[in-house]
């Protein structure tokens, strides 16, 4: 079996932490002489680029490490699956079931999911393993309008006024284009490679915040504070 394109792993979890874990998960094989390749990298082995490959997802010889959203439209043979603990600590966020869902499609032939601590989703995981050859998974299509319900939904909500604020947060390649993030407190926070074209970001503080290769056109940054923040091959207008 090959590691690339036979050997994938997907790493589960809302958009705010699945970076952090989909790194430490690279990290772990890298030490243990696997070659990696975390999607968009411009090289194997590499946890953070400042030169990004939107289309690239495999490298040869090394095994892709991926979260959810860009493991969709890939498949391989064996799909190891991180992260369940993830999905049934908010078993009841439809997001992350079809997170799971998504998740355990890639694989063409087989699929092994991980998980740490002891949740009634692993028992549900039991049942269906003793059904034999019919996995019969359960989606409930979530409302259109709670955005709490939402994976950026919850990204807003985490720094909402008298709640925790996302300094120092790892928010690596985040989808964040368009949001209303003003007066946010993002000091310190790891945001390589994210997407905030267009979003508001007046007032925001972004101090000593990575923002390495993110795109930030089209972005409003009135009174944005950006002190030390590091804007290597940042977008910050049209060429």
């Amino acid at each position: 079996m090959r590691p690339s394109r036979d050997i994938l792993v997907v790493v589960l979890g809302a958009a705010y932490e699945v970076g952090k874990l989909e790194r430490y998960v690279a990290q772990f094989l890298i030490d243990r002489g696997i070659d990696i390749l975390i999607p968009t990298m411009a090289e194997c082995n590499q946890l953070s680029s400042g030169v990004r490959h939107r289309d690239r997802f495999w490298c040869v010889g090394g095994v892709t490490v991926s979260r959810v959203s860009r493991a969709k439209g890939n498949e391989a043979p064996m799909v190891y699956v991180v992260g369940l603990d993830r999905v049934a600590e908010g078993e009841s966020n439809p997001q992350l079931r079809n997170q799971l869902a998504v998740a355990l499609t890639r694989s063409i032939g087989w699929v092994r999911v991980s998980g740490v601590g002891n949740y009634p989703l692993y028992a549900e995981f039991d049942r269906a393993i003793r059904s034999g050859e019919t996995l019969n998974l359960t989606f409930d299509r979530p409302p259109s309008k709670p955005m709490e319900r939402t994976e950026m939904g919850e990204l807003v909500r985490r720094y909402a006024p008298g709640r925790e604020s996302l300094a120092g947060a790892d928010l690596t390649g985040a989808q964040l284009g368009g949001m209303d993030l003003r007066n946010a407190d993002l000091i310190g926070t790891q945001l390589v490679g994210a997407d905030l074209g267009g979003a508001i970001l007046d007032g925001a503080k972004l101090a000593i915040a990575n923002l390495t290769g993110a795109n930030l056109m089209g972005a409003s940054l009135k009174g944005a504070k950006l002190v030390g923040a590091i804007l290597t091959n940042a977008r910050l207008k049209k060429s």
